[in-house]
């Protein structure tokens, strides 16, 4: 795959973790070191994803279409996230006491895949399981 060259900025708490990783005295390969954790990242939401009913995925994508990932810390809290939109309903609250059982990496691989989501249109997929498909296999390409 060819390669960008792109500017970063990285904040001081940033810079301290990719450091932890990078061998003691030795200048951080930035560029080595990003995409491993990118692709880590992708592998691990990818193989989390909890197993949820097309019906489900449409109540959370109904209810999360306006929230801003991009802003989320740790730890992830998908169901307080879903309590805080304004329209409640049986299947909205059936999905909140699911949320508030994902582990972490479920969690964060819910919002990981809302976020592919809501990152482009999907008016060339027929349907939901298609979309499911390739958001999950981009992740473990």
């Amino acid at each position: 795959m060819q390669s960008k060259k792109t500017t970063v900025y990285f904040s001081a708490d940033s810079m301290v973790k990719l450091a932890d990783r990078s061998p003691e005295h030795e200048k951080i390969n930035m560029s080595g070191l990003l995409n491993e954790l990118i692709n880590r990242y992708a592998w691990l939401t990818a193989v989390s994803l909890p197993e949820l009913t097309n019906d489900q995925w449409s109540v959370l994508i109904d209810a999360l279409a306006g929230v801003d990932f991009s802003d989320q810390r740790p730890p992830a809290d998908v169901a307080a996230l879903l309590l805080n939109q304004s329209a409640q309903s049986d299947e909205l609250n059936k999905i909140v006491v699911l949320a508030s059982e994902w582990s972490q990496a479920e969690q964060y691989a819910v919002i990981d895949f809302l976020q592919q989501y809501f990152a482009r249109k999907w008016d060339n997929y027929p349907n939901f399981d298609l979309i499911k498909k390739q958001i999950t296999n981009a992740a473990r390409r």
